[in-house]
């Protein structure tokens, strides 16, 4: 999940600060003690939640192809496509998929690679605003649940849903990952995690990020989720699903300082055209090449038989 800090201007000025002393230290040949800045950990939990019980089953573990660590979540349409979020940039990066909540999340047993041979981010994405915040990964290799029980396909909406999502998912919404639990103080957690969280209106998601000038950014692809019992997602739960009763309705995109301030989903069903066009106008080319393919292979064995006869 993408995370925007509010204390972007009191950096620049203690920074200001910084390069100031050290330009005077450095007029009368000293050498200052200047503290260097802390590194962020980036963990990889959800704040606020339990190891998840169920539902488990739709999620991968988006990796980084050289380091191999744990980046992004994301969810399994089908034996060969996955969804995530686009600024997750997965391009050349493989998936670990079928991880139980019993298992680490970097020594496992049940979970399988696969590699991630075409990356389809949504054309409109815009990266500074995070608007159109989706994308699809397609698999080098089928992964089917009747031969893997710990893999199952993620349901999507029917339709475009016209309004907010708030009478769909009146109820709590899911949210599962393995994010951070903490935005200042993250907890190595290495197992999936789970988090209940109420959907608010896009007019009041709006108003809270109005005090950091980024109402602008809530729109009507965007839902929003929001508690004030610290609960929320967090760095590393990107592209993981927001799910009401079983359906993911959203994918995670961004927000600021987990749990201080609405988590921003991109919706699913205002984007079901990006999904099922891209899926079916790729599987559509596949077929037509790989049934020249099987027509070139039937030709030659054709030819064989007709040279053995004549031989």
């Amino acid at each position: 999940m993408i995370y925007v800090t509010e204390n972007v201007m009191q950096l620049s000025r203690s920074l200001s600060i910084t390069l100031l002393i050290v330009i005077l230290c450095a007029s009368q040949g000293i050498t200052p003690n200047v503290a260097q800045p802390r590194k962020q950990k980036m963990h990889n939990r959800i704040v606020g939640g339990h190891v998840c019980k169920s539902n488990y089953e739709i999620m991968v573990s988006i990796r980084q192809v050289h380091t191999e660590q744990h980046k992004c979540g994301g969810t399994i349409l089908n034996p060969i496509w996955i969804l995530t979020a686009a600024h997750c940039d997965a391009k050349g990066d493989y998936v670990v998929i079928g991880l139980i909540p019993s298992e680490d999340l970097y020594y496992f047993k049940t979970g399988m690679k696969n590699q991630i041979v075409d990356w389809i981010p949504h054309p409109n994405y815009d990266e500074k605003t995070n608007t159109e915040d989706i994308a699809l990964g397609h698999l080098a290799a089928e992964v089917n649940p009747a031969v893997y029980p710990s893999i199952q396909f993620v349901s999507l909406p029917g339709a475009f849903i016209s309004g907010e999502l708030l009478d769909v998912c009146s109820g709590p919404a899911l949210v599962m990952g393995w994010g951070t639990t903490s935005f200042d103080n993250p907890v190595v957690e290495r197992k999936i995690r789970c988090v209940d969280l109420p959907v608010i209106s896009q007019s009041e998601c709006a108003e809270a990020y109005r005090a950091i000038n980024h109402e602008t950014f809530i729109t009507d692809t965007s839902v929003c989720t929001h508690t004030e019992e610290e609960k929320d997602a967090c760095s590393g739960d990107s592209g993981g699903p927001l799910l009401c009763d079983g359906v993911q309705y959203g994918v995670v995109s961004w927000g600021t300082n987990c749990a201080q301030f609405p988590g921003v989903y991109t919706r699913t069903d205002r984007h079901l055209d990006f999904i099922w066009g891209t899926m079916s106008t790729l599987e559509r080319r596949q077929i037509v090449s790989g049934g020249v393919a099987v027509a070139s292979g039937r030709f030659a064995v054709l030819l064989l038989v007709v040279v053995e006869l004549f031989v």
